[in-house]
């Protein structure tokens, strides 16, 4: 005979009284909207407006379990961010500018039922980043939709520091800039420290790993740009070697190019977190494409487990 754990009994019991008092709450909105006292109305338009208001109701339900699902799998926030930074496992995080822009809400809902570990948003100014993409309000947006797992920010741009501010406010959990564009690096970082989140650098082909070393003990990530180079191997070996010898807990990040082709490679090379953008946003899109696509990428993953390694973890 099957046995439910308790814990499970109080899960689904929890789920079903919360579904129960939605669609409730839901037919009370629509009952309300089609028949509240206003202007009188046509028949034809009585007839629209209750349909219009059933419509919203059956949105409201659908994404129901969907949210509840999300948070489930990563509470928010920074300590769901620091769940996902310390457990001893591979982190992937889609890039959302490959995202449906005119659906966000409902491509990131699909990502986190999907199994993405972290949101991540690139930022781009024209400048330092030569496309203008996504900047605070979008990571603002995605709070105020109930986005719960954590976001990860790249700031492509110049006049880091403000771009900084801006996104604490938005509700970052983690953001990493490029060391050419602060004026100074260690002010930048202890600025995102002092907010409670997570920093960490973003390295160009072009820019050498030893760039980190005066910083190390401030970082939680090292972002290398480009899979798909030699030199970005290179450095992971190497940031990898200088992060163990520190003894700081720091993660290896690969952004840019990352796929089923590269990622085993990436993971060889000393690297713990991926940036994967059109490998897994793309059409077909929706959450039963996404789920595919990022098992794919951890079933890769799974032929080269991470060694236990204590520096993981910060205290």
């Amino acid at each position: 005979k099957l046995r439910v754990p308790p814990l499970h009994r109080r899960n689904l019991l929890t789920m079903t009284f919360a579904r129960i008092i939605m669609v409730l709450l839901a037919a009370s909105a629509a009952s309300a909207a089609a028949f509240a006292p206003t202007a009188p109305l046509s028949a034809p338009a009585r007839l629209v407006q209750s349909e219009q208001a059933v419509a919203r109701a059956w949105s409201i339900i659908r994404r129901a379990p969907r949210a509840m699902t999300a948070r489930r799998r990563t509470p928010g926030g920074v300590n769901g961010m620091a769940m996902a930074w310390n457990s001893n496992s591979y982190l992937i995080a889609p890039s959302i500018v490959n995202a449906d822009l005119a659906n966000l809400g409902r491509e990131v809902d699909d990502l986190v039922a999907a199994g993405a570990d972290v949101i991540h948003l690139d930022v781009g100014d024209g400048h330092f980043g030569k496309d203008l993409s996504l900047g605070p309000m979008v990571c603002k947006a995605l709070r105020a939709h109930g986005v719960v797992v954590p976001i990860d920010v790249h700031l492509k741009t110049l006049l880091v520091d403000r771009r900084i501010a801006d996104f604490i406010t938005a509700g970052a959990d983690c953001i990493s800039f490029h060391p050419e564009a602060s004026e100074d690096v260690h002010a930048s970082l202890d600025l995102i420290k002092a907010a409670g989140i997570r920093a960490g650098l973003a390295l160009n082909v072009e820019t050498p790993i030893e760039v980190v070393r005066p910083v190390l003990s401030k970082l939680d990530v090292i972002i290398l740009m480009y899979a798909d180079k030699g030199e970005t191997m290179a450095k992971a070996r190497a940031a990898r070697e200088m992060i163990a010898h520190a003894g700081v807990a720091c993660r290896v990040c690969v952004d840019g190019g990352v796929s089923g082709e590269n990622i085993l490679a990436c993971a060889q090379a000393g690297a713990d977190m991926f940036v994967v953008g059109s490998a897994i946003l793309k059409a077909p899109r929706g959450e039963g494409e996404y789920t595919g696509r990022i098992a794919g990428l951890r079933t890769i993953l799974a032929t080269h487990p991470l060694e236990p390694r204590q520096n993981r973890v910060r205290a």
